[in-house]
């Protein structure tokens, strides 16, 4: 085997002669010449002689593991520095956040102005022109209870709910179809006609708290009746025929008899003034 020092300027022709290959330089070929000799036997790794196996720590890599690029953890370096970024999908920050600008969120034409300092705009102003009085906007009228003189137009009743109502006063407003039929079920109060049978009205509603519902037939004799009878002597019915089958004697005035249709003869009739 000849010698590597010896070996220099044909693998420098050679390597030239291929194509595209960069220049092999004479700097080249003399790092080749510098190769001392090895036709001899390697005496000795990093220091271990005999059967040698190496180890990642022989050359230097103790701490690397042997993992793939694409099966490599996040280092903790790499966790710390991470651990200081923000998500791209809903990033939350904290302090000032700088170096952003409107135009990278969209807002490149936007004005950094108050709400209260916004002066009017372009398409502001032409809907403002377009207006009755365009002097100013003090003299335009406020959304909420807007005051307003003179005589408004262009409004009508549908606009503010009232579409079927009718113009007219409470005092020219017509009976309703649904008062008729409330009506309809009514009583007049001038003579009423009712029927069925009336409830909730008691005698003395109508004047009559004491009146008791008794025929004229089995009316009691009254008090005073009693007592205009107690002044008359007993011996007024003596002699009179029929006289013992009286068993009811009233005090009435004359009128009042001349309305009894059928005189009950068992009842002796006493004529009052």
């Amino acid at each position: 085997m000849p010698e590597l020092s010896t070996l220099g300027a044909p693998i420098k022709a050679a390597y030239e002669g291929q194509p595209d290959t960069n220049a092999f330089t004479n700097a080249d070929k003399a790092k080749l010449d510098s190769i001392v000799n090895v036709d001899s036997d390697v005496e000795s790794v990093n220091g271990q002689t005999g059967v040698v196996v190496l180890t990642k720590s022989d050359v230097g890599l103790a701490n690397v593991d042997n993992t793939s690029d694409a099966n490599k953890p996040v280092s903790t370096a790499q966790q710390t520095a991470l651990n200081l970024k923000a998500p791209i999908a809903s990033p939350t920050f904290t302090g000032t956040v700088g170096g952003i600008t409107k135009s990278m969120v969209g807002l490149g034409n936007v004005d950094n102005t108050a709400d209260t300092d916004k002066p009017v705009s372009g398409p502001q102003q032409t809907a403002l022109n377009l207006k009755a009085d365009t002097s100013a906007l003090a003299l335009k009228a406020p959304i909420a209870s807007p005051t307003f003189t003179g005589t408004v137009g262009g409004i009508t009743k549908s606009m503010v709910g009232l579409g079927n109502v009718d113009n007219t006063s409470d005092a020219n407003k017509p009976v309703s179809t649904a008062q008729q039929t409330a009506l309809d079920l009514k009583a007049n109060l001038a003579s009423p006609t009712f029927t069925g049978t009336v409830g909730g009205i008691t005698k003395s509603m109508v004047g009559l708290g004491n009146v008791d519902n008794t025929s004229d037939a089995n009316k009691p004799i009254s008090t005073a009746t009693q007592t205009a009878l107690n002044l008359r002597p007993t011996s007024d019915v003596t002699g009179v025929t029929g006289a013992d089958a009286i068993t009811n004697i009233i005090s009435l005035t004359q009128a009042e008899y001349d309305a009894i249709v059928t005189p009950n003869p068992a009842t002796l009739y006493v004529i009052t003034p």
